[in-house]
């Protein structure tokens, strides 16, 4: 009960443009961060509303989820990329990509709207073609590290939408891209104990840390994509932020881990009329 109303208190608190900030005063409701966009400190709060309705059928959360999705692909949808913007203006904020919001293509898939998740997880892996790691932020506009974030600790974002990917459409060519991050893997980050984490992505120079999340995230999206008649691909579950599989008993989950398209449209209607 808590977790969900803290969840509706942040959504409440969106602008007129559907959008939320990055920072929130706890106390006093006011967002001390006005910049919306899909990285650091906001990722989660967007994949939680579709997935909580995914496992308790909450058509509200589905609602809250268009709601924020509208306002997402208007104005923080800049080509194939998603960036920054002011959270009341809808004015760019800056051109960096961050790789935190290397996730949206796969919460884009479980709400069945492919194709744009399709473009943008090309995008994203053609900076993984580049580098051998997904940098932490990347400038479009001048097409360089952005300072202060040159390193790729290993992160499993992108491995996942191309996880949910393969899932929904079984096109290879998504073998291929995790055929790409495995190489790189064991290239640039198998260590002596373990893998590393690559600290500047140009110099490919290793840092001494390994998340947990590599192993628990990681590695476990990367083995499922590699095997496509796994429990976990076959029997309805939803993973949560942590990569921990929740199991999905309901009806318009298809075996693909998608939305059946009529019971998106007829739940997010429902709760619009309840609202």
């Amino acid at each position: 009960a808590a977790a969900r109303r803290a969840t509706v208190a942040l959504w409440q608190r969106r602008s007129k443009l559907s959008l939320v900030g990055n920072h929130i005063n706890i106390d006093t409701g006011t967002w001390t961060h006005q910049d919306a966009g899909l990285g650091t400190n906001i990722d989660s709060f967007y994949e939680y509303l579709i997935k909580t309705h995914l496992l308790f059928g909450d058509s509200s959360f589905l609602a809250m989820f268009n709601d924020c999705y509208a306002g997402i692909m208007k104005y923080l949808k800049k080509g194939a990329w998603y960036l920054d913007a002011n959270m009341h203006s809808g004015a760019q904020g800056w051109m960096v990509f961050s790789s935190l919001a290397s996730f949206w293509p796969g919460v884009q898939v479980l709400v069945g709207d492919v194709e744009p998740a399709i473009q943008t997880q090309y995008n994203i892996h053609s900076l993984w073609r580049k580098f051998g790691g997904i940098p932490e932020g990347f400038n479009l506009d001048t097409g360089k590290l952005h300072s202060g974030a040159e390193g790729y600790p290993l992160r499993p974002e992108t491995i996942e939408s191309i996880f949910y990917l393969h899932q929904a459409t079984g096109d290879p060519v998504w073998i291929s891209m995790g055929l790409d991050i495995l190489v790189s893997l064991q290239t640039i980050n198998k260590a002596k104990c373990g893998y590393a984490a690559t600290e500047n992505v140009l110099t490919r120079k290793q840092a001494d840390r390994m998340d947990s999340y590599f192993l628990a995230e990681t590695l476990k999206y990367l083995y499922l994509l590699f095997d496509d008649e796994h429990w976990l691909r076959t029997e309805g579950y939803v993973f949560n932020t942590e990569g921990h599989p929740l199991p999905v008993r309901f009806p318009f989950l298809n075996n693909s881990g998608q939305l059946y398209p009529e019971e998106s449209s007829a739940a997010a209607a429902a709760a619009a009329a309840a609202a």
